[in-house]
């Protein structure tokens, strides 16, 4: 397949064709929809993900608040609200970046195949180190504060400390979970199709 025929069917899409004109038409059609499928599939990923981390960082600098007002220690607030923030913040920022790099329709098959495995390896970046630009930080948000219930909690020390030991637990059970999960899907799904739109690039440059 000439890199001329893929760059005709691109420009077509779905137009009617014969033999392997039809066939690569159609081809190209379904690695340009599962493309934007995945784009948009990303995109309210970040946005529910976004979303969270600003509820999050609401709440607890509500609560931050509320023990500032009264007059009481509100500094592990303050900083798990910022924690919860910056995840936020970087989604954000990464999906603007994601919308920059985004070719309008109609653009040539291999800039447009380019693209899409630079942001098909870079979403694989994202779900392997998840760990670092996700749960480190709001786990540490959590973590914060379980400090200021075991620092500044009116209850018994044996009462604080069953509440941090719950809160704890329940975290990182379902951080784990989401960790696996996450792996899970960048080895698999994630990665086979990246290694599909490599294909087509291949087929494109023979």
């Amino acid at each position: 397949m000439s890199f001329e025929k893929w760059q005709q069917a691109w420009h077509e899409g779905s137009a009617p064709g014969a033999g392997d004109g039809a066939a690569l038409q159609r081809l190209v059609h379904e690695v340009r929809g599962k493309a934007r499928s995945f784009e948009r599939a990303i995109a309210w990923r970040d946005a529910r993900e976004s979303f969270g981390a600003l509820l999050v960082a609401a709440v607890f600098g509500w609560v931050g608040w509320l023990n500032w007002s009264a007059g009481r220690p509100s500094w592990t607030c303050w900083i798990a609200a910022a924690l919860a923030f910056a995840v936020a913040a970087f989604l954000l920022i990464d999906r603007f970046r994601a919308r920059r790099s985004v070719r309008p329709r109609g653009a040539a098959v291999s800039a447009e195949l380019e693209r899409a495995i630079a942001e098909g390896r870079h979403q694989y970046w994202l779900l392997t180190n998840v760990v670092w630009w996700y749960l480190l930080p709001l786990g540490s948000s959590v973590g914060m504060i379980v400090l200021h219930v075991v620092l500044y909690s009116p209850q018994s020390l044996w009462l604080r400390a069953a509440i941090a030991s719950a809160m704890l637990g329940v975290t990182l059970v379902l951080y784990v979970a989401r960790w696996r999960m996450n792996l899970r899907v960048a080895n698999g799904e994630l990665r086979s199709w990246i290694a599909e739109l490599e294909d087509r690039r291949r087929q494109v440059a023979g």
